[in-house]
């Protein structure tokens, strides 16, 4: 009887995925890459256990407030990077965990309008109708935290 000889060899898979799609996989990839435990991540962070857990499997979102932690976590931003306006808003309240309605208050404008410029749907009237770059310049100079947003636009 012929006998043969082969190796068969398989990758081993790895528990998350090579090109993390969500910011949940994104976490999830960091935390083994560095065999942390969620634990580990959620202190952090400082979040509940649960919270990590919830990220990871996609159950829920982040609040804007924890972005700044999770961004120094993983070292980078993982969106995609910002071209129009309204993603450059979303963008900047992101990496610095300001919620619409603070910006929004800060720059003297109704919560809903500031939402529809982030959808990018609105369009500007009167002063409005300014470069946006001349809105959080005249608003910046109140609260010191919104001065580089100012510089972006």
């Amino acid at each position: 009887m012929p006998s043969y000889n082969f190796r068969l060899s398989v990758e081993k898979p790895t528990p998350y995925p090579k090109r993390p799609a969500t910011l949940g996989e994104h976490l999830l990839k960091k935390r083994l890459e560095n065999g942390l435990f969620q634990k580990d991540v959620a202190k952090r962070v400082r979040v509940a256990i649960s919270t990590i857990i919830g990220w990871e499997k996609g159950r829920s979102t982040p609040e804007f407030k924890y972005y700044p932690a999770i961004f120094a976590f993983l070292g980078y931003d993982p969106f995609p990077k910002p071209k129009t306006l309204g993603q450059k808003i979303v963008s900047w309240r992101r990496r610095n965990g300001v919620t619409r309605k603070a910006l929004a208050k800060q720059l003297g404008i109704d919560e809903a309008t500031l939402e529809k410029r982030e959808k990018d749907t609105a369009v500007p009237k009167g002063i409005m109708a300014l470069p946006w770059g001349g809105v959080y310049r005249k608003y910046a100079h109140q609260r010191q935290c919104y001065a580089p947003l100012a510089h972006q636009y």
